[in-house]
């Protein structure tokens, strides 16, 4: 087992400040157009797959949300090499001690692969979009045909919250059970149903 250290229970108030926090700064964010921050008084600044919004206010937005997703992925590459170490050094420990690796370092390790998989699904679907809006804030009024079909873009977007069941079904042998059982007893309920009718 991986030995981590975890967060006590006297962090619970330091932990609901963050949450309270990116909140916090989500609603700025997602309130400054109303607060002014649009092109109604300027039209020709106006965005053409997002209209009223100003292209300064979509440049800012973006560039703040690729930020964020660049701490994340950076974030998550130290975690998979620190796990990946430790692992590593269990397994060497526990050889050199004549015992049996344990399991529970593969299991943390799938884990985080699927992770990892389920956030390089979600930058593949939403970086098409972020290029989309960079793209609208440089583009001129009517002269980048592609801005018009915007909703193929917002459709991959959309994607992702579908895709990330399938992966962890897919990566997962507990999920992956659980939903051909799932599936099992659907097809075994249609069938019973189908014999419990009475015969006209």
């Amino acid at each position: 087992m991986l030995k981590m250290k975890l967060h006590n229970n006297g962090k619970t108030c330091r932990v609901f400040m963050l949450i309270s926090t990116v909140w916090f700064i989500a609603a700025i964010l997602g309130g400054l157009p109303i607060m002014g921050w649009n092109c109604i008084e300027s039209m020709n600044n106006c965005s053409t797959v997002l209209p009223l919004y100003h292209k300064t206010y979509i440049l800012f937005c973006t560039t703040v949300f690729s930020v964020i997703l660049m701490a994340i992925v950076i974030l998550y590459a130290r975690i998979y090499a620190l796990v990946r170490t430790r692992s590593r050094k269990l397994v060497f420990r526990k050889v050199a001690n004549g015992r049996c690796s344990n399991k529970s370092s593969e299991k943390s390790m799938a884990l985080l692969k699927t992770v990892i998989i389920v956030l390089s699904c979600f930058i593949a679907c939403w970086a098409p979009l972020f290029i989309l809006l960079l793209l609208d804030v440089a583009c001129q009024i009517r002269t980048c045909p592609i801005l018009y079909k915007a909703e193929w873009f917002l459709a991959l977007a959309v994607l992702n919250s579908a895709m990330n069941p399938l992966i962890y079904t897919l990566t997962s042998n507990e999920m992956r059970r659980a939903f051909i059982k799932m599936l099992n007893c659907c097809v075994c309920d249609q069938a019973a149903g189908k014999f419990s009718r009475p015969i006209m």
